[in-house]
């Protein structure tokens, strides 16, 4: 027997995998694609044969399937707040800072921060892209 071949239980991983294949109609080829993972080691696993050896890849992989499986299932707005939250805990930004470089009005995202339909859906929009932006150019720091 090939030593990476190890029966596993079913984990939420499993689960996470045939939800994103029912949810969003992928095959085993597609989600190599989207986790950069070999398509035979995702089917294994799915399928209960294979127990990844490399901890870390199953820790990341983990993240990456169960983030997908719920990505419909968390609301745009709670989505773009928690986006902002980890600007000021991971960053050390605030609502003064985040408005500055946004360009959008402190008023408008304390009002957002406690109603979302507070402001207007162009505001979000701004707001959102810019956001995710921040997110990205602070996340390829190279410290």
């Amino acid at each position: 027997m090939d030593n990476s071949v190890i029966p596993a239980k079913k984990t939420h991983i499993n689960q996470s995998i045939t939800k994103i294949r029912s949810n969003y109609a992928l095959t085993y080829d597609e989600l190599s694609t989207l986790f950069n993972v070999p398509t035979e080691k995702i089917k294994n696993y799915n399928e209960k044969k294979v127990v990844f050896e490399d901890v870390k890849a199953k820790l990341c992989f983990s993240t990456e399937v169960v983030a997908i499986s719920l990505l419909n299932e968390i609301s745009d707005d709670s989505r773009l707040k928690a986006y902002m939250d980890e600007l000021y805990v991971r960053y050390h930004l605030n609502n003064t800072i985040l408005s500055k470089l946004t360009g959008i009005e402190e008023s408008n995202i304390e009002a957002f921060i406690k109603d979302p339909d507070a402001i207007s859906v162009e505001i979000k929009y701004i707001l959102c892209i810019k956001v995710v932006y921040l997110l990205f150019l602070f996340s390829n720091r190279h410290i």
